[in-house]
């Protein structure tokens, strides 16, 4: 979960550099989606690796928290983003009394 939250956050500040116009709300949202690793690819290499079936089950587990880390923080930008004046960090004072009163 942390790794997720990790990236998104990373994602979301190279994003917000690098497209002029874009608005916080957008490059978390971006962050979110594109954070998560891929259950298919993780489960498929582990079998074809021989791994117990219990630790495959594990990463399968673990593969759905990043999935529902990522659907809940996704969705908070666009919750906050009313609040938030162009260019102004999300973390600032406007966005989080906008999270407050949504």
């Amino acid at each position: 979960m942390g790794l997720v939250l990790a990236t998104m956050v990373a994602i979301a500040v190279v994003a917000f550099a690098l497209v002029d116009g874009l608005p916080w709300a957008a490059a978390f949202t971006l962050g979110a989606i594109v954070s998560p690793t891929d259950l298919l690819a993780a489960t498929t290499t582990a079998r074809r690796l021989g791994v117990l079936r219990r630790l495959v089950m594990l990463l399968e587990g673990e593969s759905l928290v990043n999935d529902a880390t990522a659907l809940v923080t996704g969705g908070l930008p666009n919750l906050c983003r009313r609040g938030q004046k162009s260019g102004q960090p999300p973390w600032g004072y406007s966005a989080v009394g906008s999270c407050s009163v949504t």
